[in-house]
């Protein structure tokens, strides 16, 4: 308790020196306005030099010129553009290679012992139910279906009996933003030089 009155004491000591230092009157030295003066001057001249350089090519010209100078002018312009086109011309037009589409069959297996019948969905068919059923296959219970695909990645589901939805479960899954799983295929393109 009795630090806090020393504190306070201190105080008020201090905010009274200072109070008064900030009262008394400020002298300066008798050339102050001149310096001051004399340092923007400078300042001013300064930045007045920096920006005439900084700016001359935005700052208007005027050119005087003859019209026998006017068109020498516009000749070596369409000369430089007509060498220029030569230039190109002489090189040669620039081929075009036309890529033929490339697609890669994939094939879709679902082991279901119990199923009736088994379709895929996916991007590549619309998610149509119907669009693409699976055949079963020589072993009971297998289900399969090939598939031209692009290159790229594809998500896609099985439909088993019309209204169940399978994840394949040797595939990558992945969940859209109302949480609905899918499988991901990643198609790669074929390799360079296969026909």
């Amino acid at each position: 308790m009795s630090e806090r009155r020393d504190d306070e004491n201190r105080d008020t000591g201090l905010d009274e020196r200072v109070i008064a230092a900030m009262r008394s009157p400020e002298v300066l030295a008798p050339n102050f306005e001149a310096r001051l003066m004399a340092q923007a001057r400078a300042e001013i001249a300064r930045r007045q030099a920096t920006s005439a350089r900084r700016n001359w090519w935005m700052t208007g010209r005027v050119f005087v010129a003859s019209p026998l100078t006017a068109l020498a002018m516009a000749a070596g312009i369409a000369l430089a553009a007509a060498a220029s086109t030569l230039v190109v011309a002489r090189r040669g037009q620039p081929t075009l290679s036309a890529t033929r589409d490339t697609v890669e069959f994939v094939r879709f297996v679902l082991v279901d012992s119990t199923a009736r019948s088994v379709s895929v969905v996916g991007d590549f068919n619309g998610w149509s139910r119907d669009e693409t059923p699976l055949n079963i296959a020589s072993k009971p219970g297998v289900w399969s279906v090939s598939l031209p695909l692009s290159p790229g990645r594809h998500e896609y589901a099985f439909i088993v009996d019309g209204k169940r939805w399978v994840v394949d479960p040797a595939s990558i899954a992945a969940s859209d933003e109302f949480g609905t799983e899918s499988s991901v295929l990643l198609v790669a393109p074929a390799s360079i030089g296969a026909s």
